[in-house]
């Protein structure tokens, strides 16, 4: 495993807010091509959603590892709500189970199954600075 993937660079709640209230929530073009052919006009409003690469160890398809690192240490605290873009729906949705969950300081978690369409990372009630949010490249990629 290896953070080597810069999901959220110094985000907030103004920065990084739900997915449905951006200019372009739809992430696919107009067309849908696939799960990994994100729209031009998603891609150039500099939010990036995580795409899974739907890799398997032979026993279920990896879990993608994320790494939140808040700049004011380990004192700061935040939530981080879960989307999810449901192609059937035409919009982000967010899972029944978990779907926010509050940190404290810098903190490691991963997003156990998670299928092959894109994922959204928000940030809110952030108590001070910013955070950084990492992945590992070789399990996603971000759009």
């Amino acid at each position: 495993m290896s953070f080597s993937g810069t999901l959220v660079s110094s985000g907030t709640a103004t920065t990084n807010p739900a997915p449905n209230t951006l200019t372009t929530s739809n992430p696919y073009p107009t067309t849908y091509v696939d799960s990994t052919t994100m729209a031009t006009a998603w891609t150039t409003q500099a939010k990036k959603a995580l795409i899974p690469l739907a890799l398997s160890d032979g026993q279920g398809q990896l879990p993608i590892p994320i790494l939140f690192v808040p700049s004011a240490g380990s004192g700061a605290v935040y939530t981080v709500n879960l989307w999810l873009y449901s192609r059937l729906a035409g919009t982000w949705v967010q899972p029944k189970d978990n779907p926010s969950f509050t940190l404290t300081g810098a903190a490691y978690t991963y997003i156990d199954r998670p299928g092959d369409e894109p994922l959204f990372l928000q940030l809110s009630n952030i108590s001070s600075g910013t955070v950084t949010v990492y992945y590992d490249k070789a399990i996603a990629r971000a759009l």
